[in-house]
């Protein structure tokens, strides 16, 4: 006559795997090698950031000033792009008092063309950029008209307002830095800083 199977006991707590966790020194030695890595790529990450921002900043002004050539086109009317005073502000309004457009700019159309509006009325108004940009970029115009662009109705740039724009991040050491170029038909084009248009 077959029995029945022993019952299955459990091992005795001695036999059973011990389960060891990290020893102080092992946490130690594993913290100071992240930490190692982390200090390694800190410089690089931010190397990163840099020329993600400036990317960014250049990549808003050549849109802008693409979009406000289509607009004067299409519109058959002047349009201007200005450096803003308060980018914010309800009627935004251009300011001349700085080379510097790294507070903002805006995009109005100027329906007499002379260049010379100051501000823009809810109706006209175009483009209101995102600035105020981070304040460690400088981005300043060279040439004769340092604060405003006008585009006339053909798409061309205003005599005088083509030149190269300098975008630059607190030194002109960092490989970030560039200049965008505007010519005379109204097209940018991004060349390294320092080299002319």
């Amino acid at each position: 006559m077959r029995g029945f199977p022993p019952l299955l006991r459990r091992p005795p707590s001695d036999a059973r795997p011990k389960v060891r966790g990290l020893t102080l020194i092992e946490l130690l030695v594993t913290i100071t090698i992240a930490g190692i890595l982390t200090a390694m790529a800190a410089p690089s990450f931010s190397d990163f950031l840099i020329r993600n921002r400036s990317a960014a900043m250049a990549n808003e002004l050549t849109s802008t000033v693409m979009r406000a050539r289509n607009e004067a086109v299409t519109r058959n009317a002047c349009v201007v792009v200005c450096r803003s005073a308060e980018p914010g502000a309800a009627t935004p309004t251009c300011d001349a008092s700085s080379a510097n457009w790294q507070p903002g700019w805006i995009a109005f159309v100027d329906e007499t063309c002379a260049g010379t509006a100051n501000s823009a009325a809810r109706a006209e108004l175009l483009i209101v950029a995102a600035g105020p940009f981070d304040s460690r970029y400088s981005l300043t115009k060279s040439g004769a008209n340092t604060a405003r662009l006008v585009f006339a109705p053909s798409g061309n740039a205003r005599a005088g307002d083509a030149g190269r724009f300098d975008l630059q991040y607190q030194s002109s050491t960092r490989a970030s830095n560039r200049g965008i170029c505007l010519n005379a038909q109204g097209r940018t084009r991004l060349v390294p800083l320092g080299e002319s248009c």
